[in-house]
């Protein structure tokens, strides 16, 4: 196991240790018919299924674990993602900061893992982030959210990013999303000419958060 990845588990360990008292714990499933990050599909275009854990305490720091299927490495292989975060975030009236460290595991093609520590920064339902990676770049990214004037709780919701890569094509990449109770139906696309990622993907994700 990576050092770092090691002082990421010890990281998390204790503080669920020491917040399990005071914070509250969380839990979260999903389902989407594609898996897109950062504008580029991470299962060739399949579906996906995906859970986490997570524990927040009651000021600013949380500590969490997500898992999902991927299909990295060789093209049509299955392999399974692991992500360790830990963080501070607060937030007062429409106003919020979110500063924090994440792991990106892939348990059967190891030698794709890095991390990234990231900020961001968001007022009146903008937000602003900035991730670095360790040798793999960065990316800033800006979203929007807003609220439908509707009885039901329906947002709108924009994105663009860009992803500044070591040693690959740096991109563009920006989405459409509405968000509908768990549901969120999503139009994503990319400047990248490589033949999984150039064109525009439409996919449909549910979630469902459970709090302990």
């Amino acid at each position: 196991m990576p050092k770092l990845l090691r002082s990421v588990v010890l990281i998390y360990i204790g503080c669920t240790s020491w917040v399990f008292a005071e914070g509250n714990w969380f839990a979260s499933v999903g389902v989407a018919s594609d898996y897109v990050w950062r504008g580029t599909t991470q299962t060739l275009g399949q579906a996906q299924v995906s859970g986490g854990t997570e524990y927040v305490d009651d000021k600013y720091l949380y500590v969490g674990a997500w898992v999902s299927n991927t299909n990295q490495g060789t093209k049509g292989s299955a392999s399974s993602e692991l992500d360790l975060y830990v963080g501070i975030s607060g937030k007062k009236e429409d106003t919020g900061f979110d500063i924090g460290f994440i792991s990106y595991q892939y348990l059967q093609s190891s030698d794709l893992n890095f991390e990234e520590i990231y900020a961001a920064f968001s007022k009146a339902g903008f937000t602003v982030k900035m991730s670095d990676g360790n040798d793999t770049g960065n990316y800033l990214e800006a979203s929007l959210k807003m609220k439908l004037p509707s009885k039901r709780k329906i947002y709108l919701g924009f994105h663009v990013g860009r992803y500044n890569r070591d040693g690959q094509a740096d991109y563009i990449d920006a989405s459409a999303s509405l968000h509908m109770n768990e549901l969120t139906l999503t139009v994503s696309d990319t400047d990248l000419e490589t033949v999984d990622d150039h064109d525009m993907k439409v996919y449909l994700s549910w979630e469902h958060d459970i709090e302990f």
